[in-house]
């Protein structure tokens, strides 16, 4: 007789990526567990505890974060509570589960100060509220023990979220020109390949017995600034734009009239130590762009 399915819980179910993992987790043998946070609040380590200890999963994914980079600037507590100490209280559960944990973290990491693709090595420089959460979530992972993934990914877009890509589709259909910065350099990474690629990672490593827990780098391949990546969406949906215009950091900082938070000017991961232990590799981001704007539903005006 065919043997139960690994469970793998997963917080942050409601979220881009945590939908995704609800849909790949399933094609890869497993039996997806969510844990939704409005049952289960990742602040509070015993609620955490007891709903780890009732999946009895084989692995738990923390894909629930405070991602509202600006929104952390005004509310430094509230993204410690979920980024950092929710973050101990997942890896503290998995532990005290015997499951082994995937950790999703962010290219915020880095302070983008070097060109070149940011090895998992690469000493963290966090600027900002966002930044210095996710990092002392990090820390707290590690701390906590266990055996612990920290995948670290950057630009996601995806259905069941706010993502640029939306935003950019959004205002396509209001504006003739559109202005976006060009001096920011990253990987646009499609939550369905990043999904995929955190379920073929489990399916090795749970299902399979193969390679061993550490931090890795898991980002669509390629890499562009937000200038390019908005012109590939309005050469692929031009709704109204007839000019998408370049413009500086610091010039949307000025003319945004709101509390703006630093982001990393360079922040390409280099992904190769994943793909050498466990053959892990997504598609290029314009792969991923198509295919999500090919799943929208285009209504007509």
């Amino acid at each position: 007789m065919e043997g139960k399915r690994p469970k793998i819980a997963v917080f942050g179910c409601t979220g881009m990526l945590g939908w995704a993992l609800l849909d790949a987790l399933p094609r890869s043998g497993f039996e997806a567990v969510p844990i939704p946070e409005d049952k289960v609040d990742i602040r509070d380590a015993e609620a955490v505890e007891n709903a780890v200890a009732a999946a009895a999963p084989a692995a738990v994914i923390n894909a629930a974060a405070y991602t509202d980079v600006d929104g952390c600037e005004s509310n430094v507590e509230l993204a410690r509570a979920v980024n950092a100490d929710g973050a101990a209280n997942i890896a503290r559960a998995a532990s005290d589960a015997r499951a082994a944990l995937i950790h999703i973290s962010t290219d915020y990491v880095f302070g983008g100060g070097r060109k070149m693709p940011l090895l998992e090595s690469e000493p963290a420089n966090p600027q900002g509220v966002y930044a210095n959460t996710k990092w002392e979530g990090e820390k707290a992972v590690r701390q906590e023990g266990g055996r612990w993934f920290i995948i670290r990914t950057s630009w996601l877009f995806g259905p069941n979220g706010r993502n640029f890509v939306d935003t950019m589709l959004r205002l396509g259909s209001e504006r003739e020109e559109i202005s976006v910065v060009n001096d920011q350099e990253g990987s646009p990474t499609y939550t369905v390949h990043l999904a995929a690629g955190i379920a073929r990672l489990l399916d090795l490593y749970i299902s399979r017995g193969f390679g061993e827990p550490g931090i890795y780098h898991l980002t669509a391949a390629g890499h562009c600034d937000w200038h390019e990546f908005a012109s590939r969406i309005f050469e692929a949906r031009p709704g109204r734009v007839k000019n998408v215009k370049p413009i500086s950091t610091l010039c949307y900082i000025e003319s945004a009239g709101r509390p703006i938070a630093p982001r990393p000017a360079y922040s390409v991961l280099n992904c190769d130590k994943i793909k050498k232990k466990f053959g892990i590799a997504l598609p290029r981001w314009e792969v991923g762009l198509m295919e999500f704007l090919d799943s929208k539903t285009i209504q007509p005006k």
